[in-house]
This record gives C-alpha cells, structure tokens and sequence, in this order.
C-alpha cells in the first residue's frame, strides 16, 4: 500500500518537473501562445532559473505585465507572514519597461505607499472603493464538533442559498 503511495507521489513530483520545463521552455518561445505565468514571491526570490527565463522574455518583448496579488503583503505588516514579499521590488528594477499593477482588498493608505516604495514603483494610479463590499454576506454560527454535521450544513448552505453558481 505504501509502494503505491510513494510511486502515485513520484509520478505528480516527475510531472510538475515536467510542466515547469515546459513553461520555462514557452516563456522565451516567440510562437508561444503562452498568456499569463501565475508564480509565488518566493519562486521568483529564490529560484535563478525563473528569473532568467523571465530576462530572457524581458529581452524578447515578451513580458509586458506584472501583477502583485495581495500587495498588502509587501508593506510590513505582510512581510512578517511572507518575507519574499520584500524583494518583489526587483522585478521593477530589472524590468523597468513593464508594467507593474498591485492589487489589494485590504490595504490603509500608509501600507499603499510602503509597498509602492517596496515595488518601486515612482509614480502611480491608485483606484480605491470601500472595504464594505455589497456581495459578500457575513453570519456567525456556531461549528458543529461532528464533522459530518458540519459538513452537511455547508453543502446545505451551498445548494440552498447558491444553486447553479
């Protein structure tokens, strides 16, 4: 049985490396239908062979965007939880042609301006709305300890108050 486990284990680890060369391989491939690279700021602090592959691109025009998910992260409240956040200011410095957006739900205007100065980014636009977001419905509820139970309620939920969505 564990045979099994560690060859099912083997087989994804083999097929990620696989994938990962591959889009290596597209990243500075000029017939490449190749869009959007989703990554992690700890891929792009710690791995060489990205970063090369993404100069590489840089080079042949075809990195023309970068955007920063929860860039609330960079400014030091984030950074704490995901420190690799700090050194996405690189990416602006090393690419200064392409165009940088950072995006946040959650950001004070003073955590904003950290990591506008974190990314390196001079001068910009920044759109703001409220926080009280009108699609998000909010209720408190007290957690079932069987697990089956609680589970249920949540497909309950799901089906009952969101069917077909």
């Amino acid at each position: 049985m564990l045979g099994k486990a560690v060859n099912g284990i083997l087989h994804l680890l083999l097929g990620i490396k696989e994938h990962v060369k591959w889009v290596h391989a597209e990243m500075v491939n000029k017939n490449s239908k190749l869009k959007l690279i989703y990554v992690t700021p700890e891929k792009i602090a710690k791995s060489k062979m990205f970063m090369s592959r993404l100069e590489k691109a840089y080079e042949a025009r075809r990195f023309t965007r970068i955007a920063v998910d929860e860039v609330h992260c960079c400014s030091h409240w984030g950074h704490d939880f995901r420190p690799d956040y700090k050194a996405l200011g690189i990416l602006k410095r090393q690419f200064p042609n392409t165009a940088l957006v950072g995006l946040t739900a959650t950001a004070t205007s003073h955590v904003l301006k950290d990591a506008q100065k974190i990314l390196c980014v001079d001068k910009c636009f920044t759109f703001t709305a409220s926080f009280n977001r009108p699609n998000l419905y909010y209720e408190i509820r007290q957690k079932p300890s069987n697990t089956e139970v609680f589970i249920e309620g949540i497909v309950k939920v799901i089906n009952g108050r969101y069917k077909g969505q």
